[in-house]
This record gives structure tokens, C-alpha cells and sequence, in this order.
């Protein structure tokens, strides 16, 4: 039962669980973790247990979202992964999506932890852009000169009274600009940059693609 408990709300705190671990190995208490926790990081990870490999996500990836948040001027940025209820794994079934990574400006709250294992199909009106189906009247595709793939830009207050629409203005945003992650040509989630209020948008977004191309590239390189 508890193998089973931990299997299926894994994917609930591994953002969390994520940061937790890279900022032990960064102050040594992970090498006084027990074998038994050990054990609980490898079932949540689905792999053997690499304290280094890890800190070395989470740098890697933090450094690529400061980076698009200098070239943005945005003031959320976040990871999100697509994923089936336990595994983040490409090939898989694609039905919940999950916030794994998350940085914001001063003064702007951190809402990682209230996007945990949401349904797809509730949000679908703010994700469906990056599968390139028929774009919405609400998003504005922005072309990526180096890529077949776009950015696509929300304006919120335009968008149907719709479940994402109500959850995104309680997040307080009002503009947001999602990139597809990409992986051996497989969308394994998106980069999304908040926007809480109306800015210059006149961006490098070629600039900001090279950066999202890598964090898809790394996490997926699985």
C-alpha cells in the first residue's frame, strides 16, 4: 500500500523533491541520507539514486530560466511536463501535466504547488497552441526563425469564460507566452512566462527558443 501511495502522488511533490535534493548535495546532508530514503527518491525518480546527477538538473536548468527571464522581462517562468499519472516518460500517454520548475520576480508569488497532476483536458484551451492545432482568436503565434516549432502568445482577458481562464486571472496573469519543450521530435511539455500585467513585447524570441530548446532537450534526454 505505501509502495502504491508513493507511486502515485510521486509526481505531486517532485518539483518540490527536486529542489529539496539539489540543495542538500549543495550542503552535505544528502550523504547522511539513509539507504530507506535513498530508496524513496530512486521510486519517485524511477531511477537509481544520483544525488550529483541531480544538483546538476536543477543548475542547469535554473541557469536557462534566469536567462529567458533577463530575455523576457517576464515575471513567472516555469517548467511544466507532461506526463501519465507516475512517469515523465515521452512515449507515454500524455493526460496530466505537472509544474516542475518555477522562478519569479520579487513580490510575485511562487504558484508551483497548486499546479500539481492537473487534467489536461481542463486547461486544454490554454495548452492546445503548442500542438499546432487551429489557433484560437485569443493566442498570436510567434515564429521561430531556427525551428519548425512557434511561440504563442495569450492574451487572457480575451480568451472564452473557461476553467483555465478563471484559475490563470486568479494567478494574477493576463498575458502569458508558452514554447513547446521538445524531445527526439516528441513535445514532452512546455515553457510558459507569465505576465501580470502589460509590457513591452517586443521580444528576441529566437534568443528565448535556444534556451527552452535546451531545457527540452536536457530532460528529455532520457
Amino acid at each position: 500500500m505505501v509502495s502504491n501511495l508513493l507511486t502515485d502522488y510521486s509526481l505531486i511533490i517532485i518539483g518540490s523533491i527536486v529542489t529539496i535534493v539539489a540543495t542538500g548535495i549543495k550542503t552535505g546532508f544528502i550523504s547522511f541520507l539513509s539507504d530507506k530514503a535513498k530508496r524513496f527518491f530512486e521510486k519517485i525518480l524511477h531511477e537509481p539514486f544520483d544525488g550529483k546527477k541531480i544538483s546538476r538538473e536543477v543548475d542547469f536548468v535554473y541557469s536557462r530560466l534566469y536567462e529567458i527571464k533577463a530575455l523576457s522581462n517576464g515575471d513567472r517562468i516555469s517548467v511544466n511536463r507532461f506526463h501519465n499519472g507516475t512517469t515523465f516518460l515521452p512515449s507515454e500517454p500524455a493526460w496530466k501535466i505537472t509544474r516542475v520548475y518555477e522562478i519569479c520576480s520579487n513580490g510575485i508569488s511562487y504558484e508551483a504547488s497548486k499546479f500539481q497532476n492537473i487534467m489536461v483536458m481542463l486547461v486544454w484551451d490554454s495548452v492546445n497552441a503548442i500542438f499546432d492545432t487551429k489557433l484560437p482568436k485569443y493566442v498570436e503565434k510567434k515564429h521561430i526563425t531556427c525551428s519548425s516549432h512557434s511561440g504563442y502568445f495569450y492574451d487572457i482577458y480575451e480568451m472564452p469564460d473557461t476553467y483555465s481562464k478563471v484559475t490563470l486571472i486568479s494567478h494574477g496573469i493576463e498575458y502569458l507566452l508558452q514554447f513547446p519543450l521538445v524531445s527526439k521530435d516528441k513535445i514532452i511539455g512546455y515553457l510558459q512566462i507569465d505576465y501580470l500585467s502589460e509590457k513591452d513585447f517586443n521580444l528576441d524570441i529566437d534568443q528565448i527558443y535556444q534556451n527552452v530548446c535546451e531545457i527540452g532537450c536536457f530532460l528529455g534526454r532520457k
